[in-house]
């Protein structure tokens, strides 16, 4: 039991010695040295990711087209009373109206169609009568249409044949060679069947003939 004690005072005495700075008979102990070992970070290399650009949509403007409509606009349509006829016939159509004579030839206009007639001749025995009927635009003394409709006479050969039942021919003013008011016929006999024909107002005319 004493032994047992006496082992354990001197194992407590050492380790108290080396705890005190561990010096043996008055000498101190060199110390151990100690290794300081410093750690350091690992770096990781960074990854740059690129960026990827997504291109916008480009969403086109639509076109806008316009579109001009023009709408006709009808023709006025002008008053018989401001549509002035020649010097001393009148207005409209009674300037038309009357007896226009030529070499063997007369035509009278009238309103009533029924005495309105053409006496067409060649010569003073060839020669032959139509009554007539006739449309006239009171602004445009152009526009004037005489209608053969049915032939009255037969003299001699009469015309040899260039006037037939439905036949038209116009006719307009003119001036004669000594500056009176006549009417000029298109269509009418010989192509291009034009003819000069005198009023009572006309005067004498060479162009009408005797």
């Amino acid at each position: 039991m004493r032994v047992r004690t006496s082992l354990i005072v001197a194992v407590a005495s050492v380790i108290a010695l080396t705890a005190c700075g561990g010096t043996t008979g008055g000498s101190p102990q060199a110390s151990a040295p100690t290794s300081s070992a410093t750690v350091s970070a690992a770096t990781v290399p960074t990854e740059t990711v690129p960026t990827e650009t997504v291109p916008m949509e480009t969403v086109a403007t639509p076109t806008v087209v316009t579109k001009t409509v023009t709408v006709p606009v009808p023709p006025s349509i002008t008053s018989a009373s401001t549509c002035p006829g020649p010097v001393n016939r009148g207005t409209g159509a009674s300037a038309f109206e009357g007896s226009w004579r030529r070499h063997a030839s007369q035509l009278v206009l009238q309103r009533d169609t029924a005495t309105s007639a053409l006496m067409m001749g060649a010569s003073a025995v060839d020669s032959e009568n139509w009554r007539v009927d006739w449309t006239h635009d009171e602004c445009d003394s152009r526009k004037v249409v005489v209608t053969l409709l049915e032939r009255t006479a037969l003299y001699g050969t009469g015309v040899d044949g260039e006037l037939d039942e439905g036949k038209t021919f116009g006719l307009e003013f003119g001036t004669s060679s000594i500056g009176t008011s006549v009417i000029v016929t298109t269509g009418l006999g010989d192509d291009p069947g034009v003819y000069t024909w005198c009023g009572a107002d006309s005067g004498p005319v060479p162009e009408c003939g005797a």
